[in-house]
Parts: structure tokens; C-alpha cells; sequence
């Protein structure tokens, strides 16, 4: 089965500044979808554009949309992160095809790109160390249900 999500992440934060985050994020890109419970990453603010998993869609146009909104997502993060100068920001992409999945993105502070990740097995571990989050074999943003549906 074939899946691919894109997800944002960042450094640790203190709650108010999280809900800072999350709120400049669901302004600037309403389309976000954040995590369905508040149990994980409490430190981190994260959220997710919609899933391109292309069996979830019902037409070649419903992905091409939700794809434009990743792409928008991806190409104006960067830009989007001096409003958080001291925040650090990972834009990941997990692109699965079967049971191999390469991870891929970037990180960000403050208007400049810091780091760029090449597709990798291991490259969500790589950017997500660079936020403070430490990734076990078991990482619940990755499963499937984690983040609400796209509206």
C-alpha cells in the first residue's frame, strides 16, 4: 500500500506559544489538520496539510487540490517561520511505497532554511532530532487516524 504525509513539527515551545503556532498556522493555511488528542509531543506544536495517499481520494481532482495545498505548505513555511524567530520548524515528508518508506524535508528558523533532507529511511529521525523530538520505533504521528480528517 502506497501512503504520503507531509507534517510540521517544531522546537520544543511552552504551551501558550504552541497554541500561538497553531493558531498563526490555521490563519495562514486553513486546510491544516492538527492531532486528534493532545497526548504526544506536549512540548511541540505539529500539524499536517492533507494526506496524499492517493487511495483516499475520490478523483484525480481531489488530489491535485490537496496536493497544491502541501506544495503551499512546503513552499511558504520557511517565509512563514520569521513570525517565530526562535523557533526552529521541521517540514517532513513520509513517502511510503509498501513496507519501504523514505522520509525527506527540511528545517527552518526564522526565514532561513537550515538544513535540507534527502530521501532517506532514516531521515525522519535526522530533521526530527534537529526539533528536540527524539523518534522510537513507534512514532503515532506517522499512523494512520493521528490527525483529524481534511475539511
Amino acid at each position: 500500500m502506497d501512503m504520503h504525509l507531509t507534517l510540521v513539527f517544531s522546537s520544543k515551545v511552552e504551551y501558550s506559544q504552541k497554541q500561538e503556532i497553531l493558531s498563526a498556522a490555521k490563519a495562514e493555511w486553513f486546510f491544516i489538520r492538527g492531532p486528534r488528542s493532545s497526548g504526544h509531543l506536549l512540548s511541540h506544536a505539529h500539524f499536517s496539510p492533507p494526506e496524499l495517499t492517493e487511495a483516499r481520494f475520490q478523483s484525480e481532482d481531489g488530489f491535485v487540490q490537496a496536493l497544491e495545498k502541501n506544495c503551499r505548505v512546503e513552499d511558504e513555511l520557511v517565509e512563514w517561520s520569521r513570525a517565530f524567530p526562535e523557533v526552529k520548524f521541521a517540514f517532513l515528508e513520509a513517502d511510503g511505497r509498501g513496507k519501504l518508506v523514505k522520509y525527506s524535508g527540511y528545517t527552518c528558523r526564522n526565514g532561513k532554511k537550515i538544513k535540507v533532507q534527502d530521501p532517506d529511511r532514516l531521515g525522519h529521525m535526522k530533521l526530527l532530532s534537529d526539533v528536540a523530538i527524539r523518534v522510537e520505533k513507534f512514532f503515532p504521528p506517522l499512523e494512520p487516524g493521528y490527525f483529524e480528517d481534511s475539511q
